[in-house]
Order: structure tokens, then C-alpha cells, then sequence
């Protein structure tokens, strides 16, 4: 099973150790369980990062990890950030 997704980020959220992407995914696989990803911020990579999970709501789908992320929840909210699997 295909784990290639792209999320667009909308808001992170700093747990303890785990830093939890929250966005619209885009992929056709039913769970993430693990995967190396890039960071975009305004179309620039910025960081790669390895996915450690998925967290599944009602109604969403985040994704969590315990990499370093440089990243503050102002500029994301306010830049175009993409989290890309690779």
C-alpha cells in the first residue's frame, strides 16, 4: 500500500515531545503509519522530518512527529506550508 501524501498545513500543535500537523491530507492510503517527509514554507524546503503516526479524529486526519520542527504556529498559519512525503 502507497503511503505518498501531501498535507497542507493549517495549524501545529507542540505535545510534550510531539509536534502534530494539522491539515487537509491528500493521499488514497488509509492510515500513515510512518514516512520521511520535507517541509515546505512558501514553496522552499525548510526541514525534512520522519512521521511517526497519524492521529485520526472526527473527521480529520493529522499526522505527528517527534523530529526537530522550526517552526512557529503564526507562520503557519499565515504562510503556505506543505508537508510532502518523499
Amino acid at each position: 500500500m502507497s503511503q505518498h501524501f501531501k498535507m497542507k498545513v493549517k495549524d501545529i500543535f507542540f505535545i510534550d515531545k510531539k509536534v502534530v500537523f494539522a491539515g487537509d491530507l491528500e493521499t488514497d492510503a488509509t492510515q500513515i503509519s510512518s514516512a520521511n517527509c520535507k517541509i515546505l514554507v512558501d514553496g522552499v524546503e525548510t526541514v525534512r522530518v520522519k512521521i511517526d503516526g497519524e492521529v485520526m479524529g472526527a473527521g480529520h486526519r493529522d499526522l505527528w512527529t517527534t523530529s526537530p520542527v522550526k517552526l512557529e504556529r503564526d507562520a503557519v498559519i499565515s504562510r503556505d506550508v506543505w508537508l510532502v512525503s518523499v
